[in-house]
């Protein structure tokens, strides 16, 4: 009898330990999927909460910057930085101009760099942007995602972005969000480091 019961004590903590082990594996397989469902929701929540880019892919003339805004790590870049945001986004006609001056290559290396110059941290209405350049006495500068800065003028009764290699870009038309505003604008400014680049691959 004493045989017997030994035997099932030692067959039973073998059964347990296999459990244990099964349900582990069963762990080990799910996780992953659980972590993809999980990066998906946060995604989609930052979607959600993130009317400001949600605006610039519904709107057809913001097609290409939007294209290089979903390209760049949106998920991770923008929900750590918490909004809101002042996006200054080129229109398609701006992403012509730069295509057939640089060519399609200048955004296939450099595309992080370039949408990061345009985002500011921090809500900038037009006529925030008009006010601060007049206490400024003429100049404001906005600092960027890219780090780099963006400087503001007014010239007449139009709001003037000047980048850090001296192109200009007018804002033709401005909207806000919940998350921020969106000023259009009619040229793709590029930041200092890569003019560098174009210059060395011309």
């Amino acid at each position: 009898m004493k045989w017997r019961n030994l035997i099932f004590l030692v067959m039973l903590s073998m059964f347990t330990l296999m459990s244990c082990k099964d349900k582990e594996r069963e762990v080990e397989e799910i996780e992953p999927e659980e972590q993809a469902e999980a990066f998906e929701e946060d995604l989609e929540e930052v979607r959600r909460d993130d009317g400001i880019v949600v605006q610039v892919e519904s709107d057809p003339e913001l097609s290409t910057f939007a294209t290089g805004l979903n390209a760049w790590n949106l998920g991770e870049e923008m929900n750590d930085e918490q909004g809101p945001f002042t996006i200054f986004a080129p229109d398609n006609n701006a992403y012509s101009t730069l295509y057939r001056d640089q060519g399609q290559e200048v955004l296939q290396v450099n595309n992080d760099a370039i949408v990061q110059y345009h985002i500011v941290k921090g809500e900038m209405t037009a006529e925030q942007l008009r006010q601060e350049v007049q206490n400024a006495n003429g100049t404001y500068k906005l600092k960027t995602l890219a780090g780099e800065e963006l400087t503001v003028r007014l010239e007449g009764d139009k709001l003037v972005l000047e980048g850090a290699t001296g192109d200009k870009a007018n804002i033709t038309s401005s909207s806000t969000s919940e998350q921020g505003v969106i000023h259009i604008i009619d040229k793709v400014l590029l930041p200092s480091d890569l003019e560098v680049e174009i210059t060395a691959e011309k």
